[in-house]
């Protein structure tokens, strides 16, 4: 129960271990020291009587054995170590619905990781992998102490300094977290109406630290010349 209402408290688990951990620690304390006060009272280890109290000696390891089977999850120290070293992580956000493998900070490059998905057609119909607003409001109503850097931290998903390039910064204006709002395929014909070129779209539903919600058009990519413009500075999630 307690976990389920840590959940609802924050953006991200790793945010809630300390709570779950620290609930943990208490469970199991008090569990112990009820048995200390109960078998000294009753004299339960004398042999001669042990016997009696048994059963409730074994309900005493099996509630420890089922907080021992319940760990508190991943610390933001392990996730944080994980992430800037460039591996995969696991954390799930209650409030987006969805685990990330990656938090990153993008200031080049394909905005989105995979290059592949944009020869992919089919990614760009995937409508299930788009951020919603009410999702990022809740992301937004959720914020540590209302900023969105000391959120991230607390979640050990800083990655990186989000102002360590000032070419990209014009993109929310202040650097913000990124989330995918949508792609499109374009399609270039020439008077015979044959396909001559294609070019990909791709926009991001941003929240800039103050705090509102913007739409921005991040990548062009030109798939016939390879040529590809980012206008991105911002945070990042990779899904799993």
């Amino acid at each position: 129960m307690l976990d389920k209402l840590v959940s609802m408290k924050f953006n991200w688990d790793t945010q809630g271990y300390y709570a779950r951990a620290a609930f943990r620690v208490e469970l199991d304390a008090t569990i112990k020291d009820a048995w200390a006060v109960v078998s000294t009272f009753y004299n339960a280890t004398d042999p001669a009587v042990a016997y009696k109290y048994q059963p409730e000696l074994d309900n005493v390891k099996a509630a420890l054995r089922q907080i021992a089977l319940r760990p508190a999850g991943q610390s933001p120290e392990e996730v944080r170590k994980l992430n800037q070293a460039g591996k995969e992580i696991n954390v799930y956000s209650p409030t987006l619905g969805y685990s990330i493998k990656q938090s990153r900070h993008i200031s080049c490059g394909y905005a989105f990781g995979d290059p592949g998905e944009f020869n992919d057609h089919r990614a760009l119909t995937r409508t299930e992998e788009l951020t919603q607003d009410d999702q990022i409001t809740k992301y937004r109503d959720r914020l540590y102490n209302g900023d969105i850097w000391e959120d991230l931290k607390l979640a050990g998903l800083d990655a990186g300094d989000p102002y360590s390039d000032a070419v990209y910064k014009h993109m929310f204006n202040q650097v913000g977290i990124g989330f995918r709002q949508a792609l499109q395929r374009n399609v270039l014909f020439n008077k015979s109406f044959q396909i001559i070129g294609q070019s990909y779209e791709s926009w991001v539903r941003g929240l800039r630290p103050d705090k509102s919600i913007v739409s921005k058009k991040v990548m062009e990519y030109y798939a016939n010349t390879l040529d590809i413009e980012i206008w991105g500075h911002f945070y990042w999630f990779d899904r799993r």
